[in-house]
């Protein structure tokens, strides 16, 4: 049995001992912006990499279940969906439970600053992306 794990949830020792166990980190933003696009073709660069930026965002939260990359594909897909090619704050209600999969991160997620802090810090994360990224998008 090969497992895989990006310790999100703590495995019990007899699983570990009878397997092969690799860690697995999230991919870098770079990447998560070229996974998102393949994911979502018809959207643009700078969407892929705000996806990304707020991935990474998410991820440096103090959330109990930061977003997976499958979660931020749903995400960018559901704003795709909503004709939105931007996130904004006023979307958070809607756009919540793709991000905050626990009580507890909902509660910190509903404080309108703390969720718009999170996509300030996605665009400063989307912008580095579109300086050290290139256009390899």
């Amino acid at each position: 049995m090969v497992l895989t794990s990006n310790e999100e949830r703590r495995l019990g020792d007899p699983i570990r001992r009878r397997s092969l166990y690799v860690r697995v980190e999230h991919p870098t933003p770079e990447r998560e912006a070229e996974i998102i696009a393949s994911r979502t073709p018809g959207a643009g660069v700078e969407f892929h990499r705000e996806i990304a930026g707020i991935a990474r965002s998410f991820r440096n939260y103090s959330l109990e279940k930061p977003p997976s990359v499958s979660e931020m594909i749903d995400f960018a897909n559901a704003l795709r969906l909503m004709g939105a090619d931007h996130v904004t704050e006023e979307q958070r209600d809607v756009l919540l439970p793709f991000l905050a999969k626990t009580e507890k991160d909902r509660r910190h997620l509903l404080l309108r600053e703390g969720f718009q802090s999170l996509l300030v810090d996605g665009a400063r994360y989307a912008e580095d992306l579109g300086i050290s990224g290139g256009a390899a998008l």
